[in-house]
């Protein structure tokens, strides 16, 4: 979960379909979800970015708890039973058929099902199907928190270098779609790490646009301080080579790429380097640039990861088709929803599971009231 300062702050990262959480939250938010795990004696702490974690930082734990809690609640979960048929009777869900013939009668039924995302876990859209053959629009699918494949052919020179507190920025047309602070890990083939997890939730639906990507390695340091900061390591240094100086700033494969992706000559003495040439290595820390290249489809973001990389999914049930007080669908009264099956998408850090703790509740405990 995420200890966000409060629920309008936790509600933005959400973007424009963030206003449907605000009654589920009220229901079941942070502080509830905090005491719900406390009362299952898992102790709690929260560590960087609001993070919150188990004590032990062991996630049996809470599996563990959970299971126990759902024995004491007589709680039946049928293993290997995939759904086959929702059949309706008069407008509502009747039961549901079990792909051993089995069928299951309720008055109320709550279609929870997760998303595409790491679908070795189970999760593999099947929710999406029964949504949208009960009459469902489900807006466009889409990975999210994932690595960024990149359109740079000597990337994979440097797949497992990491760089903390960079800024990554991602721009269509020279107009900044999002930035993101943090750490990033290059791939084969692209980015990875925090950072670039965020920013693929604030890009997915636009990256078949063609976005460019740029890195900002020392976002703290504006150009002239960062022109500072250069001088005085040339000239305390100027019998070495400007290759064996810069790896006192940044890791030696990722100098040795930087020598390759630039023009200028990284074996020089730091004696002999020009002021301009400075200036300009200085402008490139600041802007290492992934562009479209030249008869080239897309951006500089080639693409993002697949599902079976993706943390969660964007795009689901359209929100206009739930009711955001109860979960309750709109078209079949007696069918709620809950969870990342719904069309909410959130960055990493507890943001997504809360939704699911939320709005799960609350289909819930409406269902049960109703």
């Amino acid at each position: 979960m995420n200890k966000a300062p409060d629920t309008r702050s936790f509600i933005e990262e959400f973007g424009p379909n963030g206003k449907f959480l605000f009654s589920a939250l009220s229901q079941f938010g942070l502080e509830s979800t905090w005491k719900f795990f406390e009362d299952l004696k898992i102790p709690l702490k929260v560590e960087n970015d609001n993070k919150v974690f188990p004590q032990s930082d062991d996630g049996r734990d809470v599996l563990s708890a959970l299971t126990k809690e759902m024995k004491k609640l007589k709680v039946e979960i049928k293993f290997k039973s995939p759904v086959s048929k929702i059949n309706l009777k008069e407008g509502l869900i009747d039961s549901i058929t079990l792909e051993n013939k089995e069928k299951i009668q309720a008055k109320k039924f709550i279609l929870c099902c997760g998303g595409k995302s790491y679908p070795l876990t189970g999760s593999t859209g099947d929710g999406y199907d029964y949504a949208e053959s009960l009459g469902h629009t489900i807006t466009p699918l889409l990975p999210a928190l994932t690595p960024l494949i990149l359109n740079d052919q000597h990337i994979n020179t440097i797949e497992g270098v990491a760089i903390k507190q960079v800024l990554l920025q991602a721009s269509l047309n020279k107009k900044i779609i999002a930035k993101v602070t943090g750490d990033i890990m290059f791939t084969a083939d692209g980015i990875s790490g925090p950072a670039t997890i965020t920013l693929s939730q604030k890009i997915a639906t636009q990256v078949e646009h063609g976005l460019n990507l740029r890195i900002d390695l020392f976002p703290n340091l504006d150009k002239e301080n960062l022109d500072k900061q250069m001088i005085k390591l040339l000239s305390e240094n100027p019998n070495k080579e400007l290759h064996s100086v810069m790896t006192e700033l940044l890791p030696q494969r990722f100098v040795k790429y930087l020598s390759t992706k630039y023009f200028l000559d990284f074996s020089k003495k730091c004696n002999i380097i020009t002021a301009k040439e400075r200036k300009d290595l200085g402008e490139e820390l600041k802007n290492i640039e992934y562009r479209t290249p030249p008869l080239a489809k897309g951006g500089g973001i080639k693409n993002l990861e697949g599902f079976d990389k993706a943390m969660i999914t964007v795009g689901g049930v359209n929100l206009k088709e739930v009711d955001p007080k109860t979960m309750q669908s709109k078209i079949i009264k007696n069918l709620y929803f809950a969870g990342e099956i719904l069309d909410l998408a959130g960055p990493t850090g507890g943001y997504n599971l809360q939704v699911c703790w939320s709005t799960g509740y609350t289909a819930g405990n409406s269902a049960t009231m109703e």
